[in-house]
């Protein structure tokens, strides 16, 4: 207001020193808030998407986990097992080799029902030929590995875990 009325003593104009719309805002200066207030909601939105996404990738990964601990437990106590006895005493999830189940269920929506996210759970048992010596006799220690591989696929990325496990023969 000073500005204004030094400059209307110096040039001598009568106009009124006045600005226009006192306390309003100008339709720029809405605007501007309002395009603020849109950017601070969608950033929020994508935050907490982002945020829905990782903790949904994390329950996967939890699930896999349990899924492989559970065929852990199996070739852990499946009886009876001895791999030098005639027939061989070998549970059907010990048997060497490679076996693949499909359609594992990973996740299923509590609230629904609906399963949501299914994998493959790969099992590989291997004889390790671990050998001790007793007295001067080598001996077939009988110790085999089993590996446990839960994959599964989560919003077109690949995503899998693995646990390894070893068992003696029960003799």
């Amino acid at each position: 207001m000073l500005f204004c009325q030094a400059v209307t003593k110096r040039t001598g104009e009568s106009r009124s020193c006045r600005t226009r719309g006192n306390g309003a805002f100008t339709l720029i200066e809405t605007l501007i808030g309002i395009g603020m207030l849109a950017l601070l909601g969608a950033g929020s939105f994508w935050t907490m998407n982002a945020m829905n996404v990782y903790a949904t990738s994390a329950r996967l990964h939890s699930e896999a986990i349990a899924k492989a601990e559970q065929q852990v437990d199996a070739v852990l106590t499946k009886v009876p097992f001895d791999p030098v006895a005639n027939p061989q005493l070998i549970p059907a999830v010990l048997t060497p080799g490679t076996t693949t189940q499909n359609g594992v269920l990973i996740y299923k929506d509590p609230v629904t029902s609906q399963v949501t996210v299914t994998g493959t759970m790969t099992t590989v048992v291997t004889d390790t030929g671990l050998a001790g010596t007793v007295g001067s006799t080598p001996t077939d220690l009988n110790i085999w590995q089993a590996t446990v591989t839960v994959a599964w696929m989560f919003r077109g990325k690949n995503y899998s875990v693995s646990l390894d496990t070893m068992r003696a023969g029960n003799q």
